[in-house]
């Protein structure tokens, strides 16, 4: 950390001492023997006391930053205090060598005309000291741009406070004044130069003008695109960090922005590390109130496998997010007939996930009051309204398995209907009906079949379907009909469900839960029936 900055500010001292005889000999027309006489030893011995005591004060800031950064358990300064020390430097120093060049210059014009008496004050002199001036704020620029850059991989080594500064200051007036000095610095011996022709005084050569002047604008313009690309830099980081935020993209998020500076960038980059602590408080707490809907869902949905009196069902669920819109269950009723139902909730997210909580609850409330499939969705209908105030819709098939006679009666609302599948040839009859919650007063018919032994229902959402679709097949209910004819006779419902995944036709634009729901109706052994009562 700190031999760069101290290479740094020798070379400097050396460039100005260089630079300031060298004008005085180009643009003034001093002799060297002038120059050795005083200026040279002046300039130099100022120069380099002003280094060596600047090197000594870096030493003093930095050194228990950088033991700090080497060994951050030991107790040398706190975080905090390497953070502030790390960021306040470069000010300090820019603060330092603009002082040191004011009372350098007015010091040497003040020994020069009082003391030595080598000139009187007139507008040599003047000219001089606004040369001096121009060319002290271009080093403190220089020197301040330099600090910031060689510091600024040592501020990201801190996990830091990245709060600002609590006394901040704009970065408009201290560019206005880089320019004004750069400008300055460039312009004056040019405009000496005419004058003194002008004039018909003695003037320099124009090829010193020339060079004087083109050296001050290089080191100006260097030190304003210094300035320029680590402003544009800083701009470039709050830059991502806004797209990230804007992605909702929080997650891993505990490295803040460093804050380099003590302006606006600094404030809004400090502002944008309190948006991220709070965009990733927010996601984890939402992430949190996720895993419990999750272990609710998982709760509220039966055992992958169920055995009833003469019926055996497969249930498969898989959800696209850590709560899904889709929902099943299989329920023993009081009178000893069981219930099938798969169904969906409009939307997605954690408000379709409560809606399907309380539909699933809400069934199975209506399911205690009888009646025959139709008659609870009917009743069924009248919460969803009441509970999602019309504006939640339920698509939900409904089937009530009455094993002691071999019937199924089942409703539909806005659900795709089961297949059934006898004999290797599957049967898909379309119940057309309005979902859930679509009117307060729906009225759900239902429709009995009768199974026999060695029947399948097929029962699946349309996030499964989205699977089959194809231009010809919109829907994929065609597609899931030809590979339930294709299948091999025999499978067991888990190598059918396999069997169905891997006719599958393409993954769907966007991720759907997906809901199967296989019901068996197995071949008993002779002189068992396959119905009793």
């Amino acid at each position: 950390m700190l031999k760069p900055l101290i290479v740094f500010l020798y070379t400097t001292a050396v460039v100005a001492v260089l630079f300031m005889n060298g004008y005085n000999v180009g643009i003034d027309g001093s002799s060297i023997r002038h120059i050795f006489r005083f200026d040279f030893y002046f300039v130099a011995g100022g120069c380099f006391a002003f280094a060596f005591l600047l090197h000594a004060f870096t030493v003093h800031r930095l050194r228990p930053v950088e033991a700090f950064l080497d060994d951050a358990s030991s107790k040398t300064m706190t975080e905090k205090e390497a953070f502030l020390r790390l960021t306040r430097f470069p000010n300090e120093a820019f603060v330092a060598v603009l002082a040191f060049g004011t009372f350098f210059s007015a010091l040497y014009h003040t020994l020069e005309v009082y003391w030595f008496r080598f000139r009187p004050f007139d507008e040599l002199v003047i000219r001089h000291l606004v040369v001096e001036q121009a060319f002290g704020w271009t080093l403190a620029f220089v020197f301040m741009a330099a600090a910031q850059r060689l510091l600024r991989p040592h501020l990201h080594r801190l996990r830091a406070l990245h709060a600002p500064p609590s006394r901040t200051s704009s970065f408009v007036p201290l560019w206005l004044a880089v320019f004004v000095a750069g400008m300055a610095f460039t312009a004056i011996p040019p405009i000496w130069y005419i004058r003194n022709i002008l004039l018909e005084e003695a003037a320099p050569s124009a090829a010193a003008v020339a060079i004087v002047s083109l050296t001050a604008m290089t080191v100006a313009a260097g030190v304003a695109m210094a300035f320029f690309f680590a402003f544009r830099k800083e701009l470039r980081g709050l830059s991502a960090a806004i797209r990230s935020l804007i992605r909702q993209d929080v997650r891993g998020q505990t490295r803040m922005l460093p804050i380099a500076t003590r302006d606006e960038v600094g404030e809004l980059a400090a502002v944008i590390n309190a948006l991220r602590t709070k965009a990733a408080k927010e996601d984890e707490e939402l992430r949190n109130d996720l895993a419990l809907a999750e272990s609710v869902q998982r709760m509220l949905f039966p055992p992958k496998r169920q055995t009833f009196d003469g019926m055996s069902v497969l249930c498969e669920h898989r959800a696209a997010k850590a709560v899904g819109s889709d929902f099943h269950d299989c329920i023993r009723l009081a009178d000893g007939r069981a219930a099938l139902a798969i169904g969906e909730v409009s939307g997605e997210g954690v408000s379709a996930a409560l809606m399907m909580t309380a539909t699933a609850m809400l069934l199975r409330t209506e399911l205690r009051g009888g009646g025959g499939a139709g008659e609870v969705l009917s009743r069924l209908n009248a919460s969803v309204w009441e509970t999602g105030g019309g504006e939640a819709f339920v698509t939900l098939g409904l089937a009530i398995v009455d094993s002691a006679f071999g019937l199924v009666e089942y409703a539909g609302a806005g659900q795709t209907s089961p297949v059934l599948l006898r004999g290797g040839a599957p049967r898909m009859n379309e119940i057309r009906a309005l979902p859930l919650g679509a009117e307060p007063n729906a009225a759900y018919r239902s429709e009995r079949w009768e199974i026999e032994a060695g029947d399948r229902l097929i029962f699946f959402t349309s996030g499964f379907a989205e699977h089959y679709r194809s231009e010809a097949d919109e829907n994929g209910y065609r597609a899931i009909e030809r590979a339930l004819a294709a299948a091999p006779a025999g499978l067991s419902a888990e190598a059918l469900a396999d069997w169905l995944a891997s006719r599958a036709q393409a993954a769907p634009a966007r991720k759907t839960d997906r809901t199967l729901l296989i019901a068996d109706w197995k071949e008993r052994s002779a002189g068992e029936a396959m119905f009793h009562g």
